[in-house]
């Protein structure tokens, strides 16, 4: 949960309720659990960041025809979550759509030294690299 959480008295909110003819306090202001201090901090400002950009970076890779993107939207999208593989990988998912499989092998690579929670999102980070590489050798012959 976001923000502070509220406490409220069930008794007194279906006791009073009722007959509730003016406003009553029903919150139990002396239970309020305050809001999370992180929530103020600059790591969780570059989370957020973080998600909206991997919204955009998803998006583009939907498209059929690759939408520029800029280095300074990389060199953000890199610093926003720095240790997380989905970062890079998405990064190489894109340069890999964008005819760059050099660039996109570099960064599948950095995705590879990151801690990646399931076998089978690594497997195709290195079948992703495997076609970088057949698209290289193929432009090579």
């Amino acid at each position: 949960q976001l923000g502070e959480y509220v406490c409220y008295d069930l008794t007194k909110i279906f006791n009073t309720f009722a007959p509730l003819q003016q406003q009553v306090e029903i919150i139990e202001a002396d239970q309020t659990i305050p809001a999370d201090e992180f929530l103020q901090t600059a790591e969780y400002q570059s989370f957020l960041r973080f998600r909206e950009m991997r919204l955009i970076l998803l998006n583009v890779l939907k498209e059929k025809e690759v939408k520029p993107l800029d280095q300074v939207f990389f060199d953000e999208f890199h610093t926003s979550n720095p240790n997380f593989y989905e970062v890079w990988s998405l990064s190489g998912d894109y340069f890999r759509k964008a005819e760059n499989p050099k660039k996109a092998i570099r960064l599948f690579r950095k995705a590879l030294t990151m801690e990646i929670p399931r076998w089978s999102e690594k497997e195709k980070i290195i079948r992703s690299m495997t076609d970088c590489r057949d698209q290289i050798n193929d432009v090579d012959e």
